[in-house]
């Protein structure tokens, strides 16, 4: 089976050139790869094209062969990494806060505003989301650690 650590060590060195965020791999047993990838301004079909073709290169399907793919992030998905919230700022976004338990307190539709790091610059401390019921407008600032999920809302 594909060692699914080493292939996100060859791939994040690779990424780091073209300010492409990592967002997941997995790997099933039948070496079904399937690569995430993100970046602020999107990531073109070209450089997916570009990622496939620079992983097969590494891998030797003569020893173990495998099925890939490479897509970006997929935009109805829940956000999973600070660069979501960034490339997501003035757009309208579903936030679940944590309940008891694994359960749902409550949830705030609104424009996500802003986005306040932690000191290392590496982690997300705070968003403020401007949520409109009516004529009222609400602002909430919520804490990351109460977040149970981010999602942006299709407006199609």
């Amino acid at each position: 089976m594909i060692n699914k650590t080493e292939l996100e060590d060859i791939l994040l060195e690779y990424l780091k050139k073209d300010d492409l965020e990592l967002v997941e791999v997995k790997v099933t047993n039948n070496n079904i790869i399937k690569i995430y990838i993100d970046a602020l301004n999107g990531v073109p079909i070209s450089k997916c094209a570009e990622i496939s073709k620079f992983v097969e290169r590494k891998l030797d399907r003569n020893k173990e062969d495998f099925e890939l793919e490479v897509s970006s992030y997929d935009i109805t998905a829940p956000f999973v990494l600070p660069l979501h919230y960034l490339k997501n700022v003035g757009r309208k976004v579903e936030v679940l806060i944590k309940g008891e338990g694994n359960s749902t307190q409550k949830t705030i539709k609104g424009i996500l505003k802003e986005v306040k790091f932690t000191d290392d610059g590496k982690e997300i401390s705070l968003i403020e989301v401007s949520e409109t019921k009516g004529k009222k407008q609400e602002v909430y600032f919520i804490e990351e650690s109460t977040i149970k999920r981010t999602r942006l809302i299709s407006i199609i």
